[in-house]
């Protein structure tokens, strides 16, 4: 909790074929923590048996790769500033992540 900046803002796209992913961008420590703890067990659940993560760069931004096999099945930034996280952003839609 105390890494997340009170007015933390969570983005994430699914593009309506992931479930489990935010529709519509969360505001605050407590919203935003709420939906990750409410949703981790649908994303454990539904996570090949591959499934890894792996750092790397995405768009200039350090960023934290879920990969099935090859497959991207999801890409996730932060912003931090003053050592808090401002921002994370989500993106686990398919089309979106071919290229990854």
């Amino acid at each position: 909790m105390k890494l997340l900046a009170e007015d933390v803002t969570f983005w994430a796209d699914g593009g309506g074929k992931v479930k489990g992913v935010a529709t519509r961008q969360l505001f605050g420590r407590g919203v935003v923590v709420r939906f990750v703890l409410d949703n981790t067990p649908i994303f454990r659940n539904t996570l090949p048996a591959d499934t890894r993560m792996e750092l790397a760069e995405v768009n200039g931004q350090p960023a934290l790769i879920t990969r099935s096999g090859e497959k991207a099945l999801a890409v996730l930034t932060i912003d931090v500033e003053a050592e808090q996280i401002k921002a994370i952003r989500f993106v686990a839609n398919p089309d979106k992540l071919a290229h990854i």
